[in-house]
């Protein structure tokens, strides 16, 4: 996949979802590049490859991390 400045990057998404009707699908992924959990909107991915990688023994953990550092955030913000 390449972002906006053609840059590749290898993500291992995690969850797809589309918050409003009015907006695209983004791809919730672990960024390989950035070592953390990035958003990709659809509608600026430029090209896809799949590359027979797979990484579905580590999605529930990845996915079960994303929502801890969410509910954190959560917390630090309603204090």
């Amino acid at each position: 996949m390449r972002g906006p400045f053609s840059t590749p990057i290898t993500p291992l998404s995690g969850s797809l979802f589309h918050a409003d009707p009015h907006t695209c699908v983004t791809v919730l992924a672990w960024c390989c590049l950035r070592g953390d959990f990035r958003m990709f909107r659809s509608d600026r991915i430029t090209a896809i490859e799949a590359d027979g990688m797979t990484f579905r023994p580590r999605r529930v953990a990845l996915l079960r991390e994303y929502v801890g550092r969410l509910a954190e955030r959560r917390a630090e913000q309603a204090t």
